[in-house]
């Protein structure tokens, strides 16, 4: 039982950890808000835009590119939705909130690049994990031919 728990832990780990990252970026925006913190925003935006959340991207996008999960077919797709909610739940959501309407937001259109920058890196991720896979399952495969030809036996051919 405890082993199919780690196991499942072990398959997730990529999302929660990515998880944790953007729900500290998000906490990070609006408790310097709360405190108003002079030019927070231009360092919020390079830190948490173009720079934590695509290296997380791209960390656990190389996670489950060693991985056999299924869910390397999608976390790319998963970094950058969640990405263009990140830029909703802070810039678009304070800018709403201060001018007190919903129609001062003006959607994603404007904001719907930002998805790459989570996408590209989780999505290059991805493909270098998988590479290292495929590496190291030739090499192990190589192994065994050796070892299933007598060379691993002590054999000198």
């Amino acid at each position: 039982m405890k082993a199919d728990v780690k196991k499942k832990i072990e398959k997730h780990l990529g999302v929660f950890i990515f998880l944790v990252v953007w729900a500290a970026m998000v906490a990070w925006f609006w408790i310097g808000q709360l405190f108003n913190i002079e030019n927070m925003e231009a360092v919020y935006s390079l830190g948490a835009f173009y720079i934590l959340l695509p290296a997380s991207a791209l960390v656990t996008g190389g996670i489950y590119g060693a991985g056999d999960s299924r869910l390397r077919y999608i976390f790319p797709i998963f970094t950058g939705l969640m990405e263009l909610l990140l830029g909703f739940l802070t810039f678009d959501l304070l800018n709403v909130t201060a001018n007190g309407k919903w129609n001062s937001w003006n959607g994603l259109h404007g904001d719907s690049l930002i998805f790459l920058f989570a996408f590209l890196p989780a999505l290059i991720g991805v493909v270098t994990g998988g590479i290292g896979r495929k590496m190291k399952k030739a090499d192990k495969n190589k192994e065994r031919k050796i070892y299933k030809n007598g060379a691993g036996k002590g054999n000198r051919n």
